[in-house]
């Protein structure tokens, strides 16, 4: 048996060294309006900078857009039902304020990026996007890839029995999957999940406005996430689900051969092959989003998601 798996190569030494390095900051953001010009003091800073550098992502803000977003929201909610629209200001803050962007260390990674992080504690689309995500999720764990824990993956390996020599167990992950789903494909997956043509619509244009409403605060600079869905709203697990599930099952629907097993906790994809590897390489599910299939040659414990 073949096993593809990640490799974590740094010792645990060299983890938490790179750990505490990355925060170990102190705050020298200057004042200026569109971005962090001023000089960074470290690891975190310069890693915060280079991300919300990325204009593909991040669109710097001249001030805080709350008071005319607001008055967008309350537009929005007079489509939903009486007590939809309750629950959903009873769950948004009264003085509702701008995320708080932050970074989390991939210390398994080499250079140690950010992963980047959006709290959505106290904004304005908090009371919508856990509202959304209340619709979502029923579509979004009904998917036969979906995946909910620990527990229930080694429940479905249960249902496999002996399996083919030439079997390949594959890992894979999507990179960067949050920010690198493009809303028109995240919103025609939500309509293609949802049976209902005019439920499907109403909650991609609930979507829509979370993720084009995703605006944070870093030093003291005001920015708008411009593609993807922030990780920190309540709806993105659920969101990006619905896109993944969507895609892979338009693919493997479309491929003559298809892996014994196939599961996904949200990003992070594990697949029982019998197939032979060159046709694994050569049909690896969602070519276009997919990362890498990593090989390594020793036969080993086998941790299907790395972090």
């Amino acid at each position: 048996m073949v096993v593809f798996q990640n490799s974590w190569r740094m010792s645990l030494r060299q983890d938490w060294s790179s750990f505490f390095n990355l925060f170990n900051t102190r705050w020298r953001t200057n004042r200026k309006r569109h971005g962090l010009h001023g000089k960074c003091s470290s690891k975190y800073e310069q890693e915060a900078a280079r991300q919300l550098s990325n204009t593909s992502f991040y669109k710097p803000l001249p001030s805080d857009p709350t008071e005319s977003y607001q008055k967008q929201l309350q537009h929005l909610l007079k489509k939903l039902p009486e007590k939809a629209q309750d629950q959903i200001r009873t769950d948004t803050p009264l003085e509702p304020r701008p995320g708080i962007f932050y970074l989390l260390p991939k210390i398994h990674k080499p250079g140690n990026p950010g992963r980047p992080i959006i709290s959505g504690i106290g904004t304005l689309t908090a009371g919508l996007s856990g509202y959304v995500d209340s619709l979502l999720r029923p579509y979004a764990t009904s998917t036969p890839s979906y995946l909910r824990d620990t527990t229930d993956f080694l429940r479905k390996l249960q249902s496999i029995g002996d399996l083919p020599d030439n079997t390949i167990l594959a890992t894979m992950d999507v990179e960067a999957l949050y920010t690198n789903i493009p809303h028109k494909d995240g919103l025609q997956a939500v309509k293609n999940t949802i049976p209902d043509n005019v439920t499907a619509n109403l909650v991609a244009e609930l979507c829509d406005f979370v993720l084009t409403h995703n605006y944070f605060t870093f030093g003291d600079n005001v920015y708008l996430q411009i593609s993807g869905t922030a990780m920190g709203t309540r709806m993105a697990p659920q969101y990006a689900n619905i896109f993944m599930a969507d895609l892979e099952q338009r693919f493997l629907s479309s491929r003559p051969l298809k892996p014994l097993l196939y599961l996904r906790y949200i990003d992070d994809i594990f697949i029982i092959w019998t197939h032979g590897k060159e046709e694994l390489i050569q049909q690896t599910p969602m070519a276009c989003v997919i990362q890498e299939v990593r090989q390594d040659d020793h036969v080993g414990p086998f941790c299907p998601y790395n972090a």
